[in-house]
C-alpha cells in the first residue's frame, strides 16, 4: 500500500466520511439516502453523548481536586470558591447519573455500529444477502426494523426512568409521612 492509499484510508477513520464510503455503492437513491441519514444521526449523537459523558467524568475528577486544595487555602474567598465548586460536583454527579450520558453513547453507537455491519453484509453478500437477487431490498428492511427496534427501546427506557420517578416520589411522600407523625 503506497502512501497516497495509506492516507485515503485514514481519511475513513471519521465517521462521518466512512459513512459516505459505504452508502456510495448503493443502487437505490432513496436507500442511499435514508441509511445515510440515519447512521449520519445514530453516529452524531453517540459522538454527542460522549463528548457529555467524557467531559462529566473528567469534571468530577478534576473538581474535588481542586476543592481540597482550595479548603487548606487562607486566602480570602477560597472557603466561597470551594462551597461553589461542592455545589458543582453534585450538579455534574446528579447530571451524569440523572441523565445516562454513558448508556446513550452505547446505545447509539451499538445501532449505528449494528447498521454499518448490516451494509457491509449486504454489499459483500454475506449472510442472509448470499444468493439473493436482490439484496438491498433486504438491507432496507433490516435497517427500517433496527430503526423501529431503536425507537421500542427508547419507549422501554421512558417507561421504566417514569416507573422509577413514581416509585421515588411514593417512596419520599412515604418518608414525609413517618417524619410528621
Amino acid at each position: 500500500m503506497n502512501k497516497k492509499e495509506r492516507k485515503a484510508w485514514k481519511k475513513l477513520k471519521g465517521d462521518n466520511e466512512y459513512i459516505a464510503f459505504l452508502v456510495e455503492n448503493l443502487n437505490s437513491e432513496i436507500l442511499q439516502k435514508r441509511v445515510a441519514h440515519e447512521l449520519f444521526t445514530y453516529a452524531s449523537r453517540a459522538i454527542f453523548y460522549k463528548i457529555l459523558f467524557v467531559s462529566g467524568y473528567c469534571a468530577c475528577l478534576i473538581l474535588p481536586v481542586i476543592t481540597s486544595v482550595l479548603q487548606y487555602n487562607e486566602a480570602r474567598y477560597s472557603r466561597i470558591i470551594t462551597i461553589i465548586l461542592m455545589g458543582c460536583i453534585t450538579v455534574v454527579t446528579g447530571l451524569m447519573n440523572g441523565l445516562k450520558f454513558r448508556e446513550k453513547w452505547k446505545h447509539y453507537r451499538r445501532y449505528c455500529e449494528k447498521m454499518k455491519q448490516e451494509i457491509f453484509y449486504c454489499e459483500e453478500q454475506i449472510g442472509k444477502y448470499k444468493d439473493e437477487l436482490e439484496p438491498e431490498k433486504i438491507l432496507a428492511e433490516e435497517i427500517e426494523e433496527m430503526v423501529t427496534a431503536e425507537g421500542n427501546d427508547w419507549e422501554k427506557i421512558k417507561i421504566s426512568l417514569g416507573k422509577q420517578f413514581q416509585k421515588n416520589e411514593r417512596m419520599t411522600s412515604e418518608n414525609a409521612g413517618r417524619s410528621v407523625k
